[in-house]
């Protein structure tokens, strides 16, 4: 007769909490968890990431303001999502060449980050990635590079110019601002710039969200008369921007396309037809919209209770009122 062992449904039990969940490594002030560094809780300054993972986890070092500078080294492929979000004293990063993958926001609100040299094998850079990096002054776009996310490089006051490597098929320069390979898409203008006007050229047909975002000494913008669409925030918080032309290519401005350009005045709207967000233009409490009477833009404006001018007259009509906003 054998004797029924009271442990065992105990160690069975330990058994399956060994092999279902994730080991938790504490490496000197680093906690790794299946390979992935998930926290820190040192000292700050200048740190270098421990060899025996191979990703940064979502927000491990989210809101650090103690970190200066940070090493990662060979053997890394992934900077996961707001992995150093806020990490506001970061003043400098060293990338592995075995990187791939920067996720969105993962070095958003790093505000002293003067520089970031994106290794060679990093072929996505996620929606918001650098995201008012205030200091950055310069920025290379691999060549392998496929992907980069909305809004990736707004709010980023000191880059003047973006740089991609020669045999990107995916991306490419054009005085200072990036463009998709085919010019098809502007994606973002350098905020940066001290240039008081700027064109577009011709063949660009999507304005990108956030694409002039925070662009402080533009005055004017012109744009290509292949333009068809403004995406979200597009010209948002431009505080110099007076005027601009939305030509008649131009089908769609998206919610937001003009918020907070507190300076606008004129606003000349060529295609009859187009059709605008009611939010475009939240924070414009100066602009006039110009154009022919009759159309979807006089609609807009009387809708919205934005000023009107029509175009062949010159006739301003519907003010707008102090509470519209």
């Amino acid at each position: 007769m054998h004797t029924k062992l009271p442990y065992a449904p105990l160690f069975t039990l330990l058994l399956l909490l060994l092999f279902l969940c994730p080991e938790k490594v504490l490496a000197d002030d680093f906690q790794i968890t299946d390979e992935i560094v998930t926290a820190y809780y040192g000292p700050g300054g200048d740190i270098t990431l421990p060899s025996n993972a191979f990703k940064v986890g979502t927000t491990a070092f989210l809101n650090n303001t103690e970190i200066t500078s940070v090493t990662i080294p060979e053997g890394y492929h992934t900077i996961a999502e707001g992995a150093f979000d806020g990490c506001s004293n970061l003043k400098s990063v060293s990338l592995p060449d075995t990187l791939e993958t920067i996720e969105k926001f993962a070095f958003a609100r790093c505000a002293s980050l003067e520089s970031c040299y994106l290794p060679r094998h990093v072929s996505s850079i996620g929606n918001g990635a650098f995201r008012e990096c205030h200091a950055l002054t310069f920025l290379e776009i691999p060549e392998i590079t496929d992907f980069i996310g909305e809004g990736c490089f707004c709010y980023c006051d000191s880059l003047d110019r973006f740089s991609v490597v020669s045999g990107n098929t995916s991306f490419c320069e054009r005085d200072g601002a990036l463009f998709t390979a085919d010019m098809k898409m502007l994606i973002q203008y350098p905020c940066g710039s001290r240039a008081e006007s700027y064109t577009v050229p011709a063949g660009v047909e999507t304005i990108c969200r956030n694409a002039f975002t925070h662009a402080r000494s533009l005055r004017e913008v012109r744009l290509a008369d292949t333009v068809r669409e403004l995406k979200s925030f597009a010209f948002s918080s431009c505080p110099s921007l007076i005027e601009i032309e939305l030509p008649a290519s131009l089908e769609h401005v998206s919610e937001y396309a003009f918020k907070n350009v507190s300076n606008l005045c004129r606003v000349y709207i060529k295609n009859n037809a187009m059709e605008i967000d009611p939010a475009a233009f939240i924070g414009a409490p100066s602009v006039v919209l110009y154009g022919e009477h009759g159309s979807e833009a006089e609609s807009y404006a009387r809708k919205q209770n934005i000023m009107f001018s029509a175009a062949e007259d010159n006739e301003t009509v519907y003010p707008r009122t102090e509470t519209i906003f």
